[in-house]
């Protein structure tokens, strides 16, 4: 599977960053400044559990967490899942503060909201690990007899799609990539019609596919081949037929 992207953040860009952090916190008189450090996981993990600031101040601060997190990541030791714990809490509390998508992916260093918002599922569902399948039953059993009957007529073309697009992941670039491996993983994930889990792998099939084909009108051109193009008109129409089902 494909890595994802990573920036190279340099010592001085996470020892600004944090400063940048604890400058803050002093104007705004922070009661919980005795806690605040200049190492770098103890900075992110201050600004995750210390929240007693102003929402603009919380903001700022998030988005310096994470520049500082992208370098622990490549000059700190600690465990990727320490890692990915922190980064999820650091975009989750953004989303609560009111950072949108497009702000995260610019302090992620990442080229689209698509592929921020991306990295949030990810992380989500990883760090819900075995639960994922009780989750996605509770989902199924919520889901309207409408739904169901649209992907009795529709999942075969939303899976062949996909498939015909993952079969192009060799020529797209990183970010790309990563998000055809998990379409992929989807995919073969998804078990027989009618079968247990079957609409929640569904509905995991056509989110993750509409969050790629709106990365992929990013391009100026389909950096899959044009030769999809039709495929990706025909999922475009499937999966925005298949949204506004949900939202009604």
């Amino acid at each position: 599977m494909a890595t994802r992207t990573q920036r190279v953040i340099t010592r001085s860009e996470s020892d600004a960053a944090v400063q940048r952090i604890i400058d803050r916190r002093t104007r705004t008189a922070d009661p919980d400044l005795e806690q605040a450090s200049d190492a770098p996981l103890e900075a992110v993990a201050y600004v995750l559990a210390c929240q007693r600031v102003s929402i603009e101040v919380l903001r700022a601060d998030i988005v310096d967490a994470l520049l500082v997190l992208e370098y622990a990541r490549t000059n700190v030791p600690a465990t990727p899942r320490e890692l990915d714990r922190l980064e999820l809490g650091l975009l989750t509390a953004g989303r609560t503060t009111g950072l949108s998508f497009g702000e995260l992916a610019s302090a992620l260093g990442l080229r689209s909201r698509q592929a921020a918002e991306h990295r949030l599922l990810r992380l989500a569902s990883a760090a819900r690990g075995e639960r994922r399948h009780e989750t996605a039953e509770r989902a199924a059993r919520r889901t309207t007899d409408r739904e169901f009957d649209w992907f009795t007529r529709y999942g075969r073309d939303l899976r062949q799609g996909a498939a015909a697009l993952v079969a192009r992941r060799e020529v797209a670039d990183e970010e790309l990539a990563e998000m055809l491996a998990d379409l992929a993983q989807t995919l073969a994930s998804i078990p027989a019609a009618g079968a247990a889990g079957y609409l929640g792998r569904m509905q995991i099939l056509a989110a993750r596919l509409r969050l790629l084909l709106a990365d992929l009108a990013t391009y100026q051109s389909n950096p899959l081949g044009g030769d999809l193009d039709p495929v990706v008109a025909r999922l475009t129409r499937l999966t925005a037929e298949h949204g506004d089902l949900i939202s009604n």
